[in-house]
């Protein structure tokens, strides 16, 4: 009820495309002489419906129109999931045409890469790995959880953009973890907030309606058997609980 998934797509698929531009090599970003632009996007869920969307779009609909009324040709998603990851062969293929390539997804078992670092090799030079996922480096619980790309750093609201060659890229990633193949990555745990006025805006009318009933009702009189924002209270609450 309090999210805001498509700022997590959004945001993320912008900022990789600001660096793509400068990443492209010949003829060019805006040049009507380039192929189309291929996203690969990994997970097909909430946030991974919201990437294909904001993909098509270059991440702010703007720059679409530019491209568009330029005659410069647009983007390609390919979506994939988990029945076709573990196939080396067929990855490599899609892996070696893609400018950018979006981890969105929620895995069963985040002790096991989605994408081993040996395989980012396999992307083009010039190629963007967008971190929506955002999944941390945590080594010491059983078992342990690892990202879903393999050896790519976690960025924060200081800094969400890694190139291949950036000396913090060491600071973030464990030392046990494989980390010699690297592409320019972007990563931020809360892309909603890189735009934060937008992002609070978001989030209060999410939340206005439960303060409203709060407020009114009290916490005492929140009930499992009442309206929609009273039943969500009631059970977010302890008393819903103990």
């Amino acid at each position: 009820m309090i999210e805001n998934l498509r700022a997590v797509a959004w945001n993320g698929v912008n900022i990789a495309f600001e660096v793509l531009h400068s990443t492209y090599p010949d003829p060019g970003f805006d040049s009507p002489e380039r192929p189309p632009i291929q996203v690969t996007l990994i997970g097909a869920g909430a946030v991974g419906t919201q990437v294909v969307q904001a993909a098509v779009q270059y991440g702010d609909a703007s720059q679409r129109a530019k491209m568009v009324s330029a005659g410069i040709p647009g983007v390609q998603v390919t979506v994939i999931d988990y029945d076709i990851t573990p196939h080396k062969t067929i990855m490599s293929d899609i892996l070696s045409r893609t400018d950018i390539l979006v981890d969105a997804t929620q895995r069963l078992d985040a002790s096991v890469p989605v994408i081993p670092n040996a395989w980012i090799e396999l992307l083009p030079r010039h190629a963007v790995i967008t971190d929506l996922a955002v999944d941390p480096y945590t080594l010491d619980t059983n078992p342990p959880v690892v990202r879903g790309i393999e050896g790519i750093p976690q960025g924060n609201l200081d800094k969400y953009i890694f190139p291949a060659d950036d000396p913090d890229w060491d600071q973030t990633v464990p030392a046990s973890i494989p980390s010699e193949h690297r592409r320019t990555t972007v990563s931020c745990y809360s892309w909603p907030g890189i735009r934060p006025k937008e992002c609070m805006a978001h989030y209060g009318e999410q939340l206005k309606p439960l303060l409203e009933v709060l407020i009114s009702k009290g916490y005492e009189n929140l009930s499992p058997q009442d309206g929609f924002y009273k039943r969500a209270l009631y059970r977010a609450s302890l008393k819903g609980w103990s």
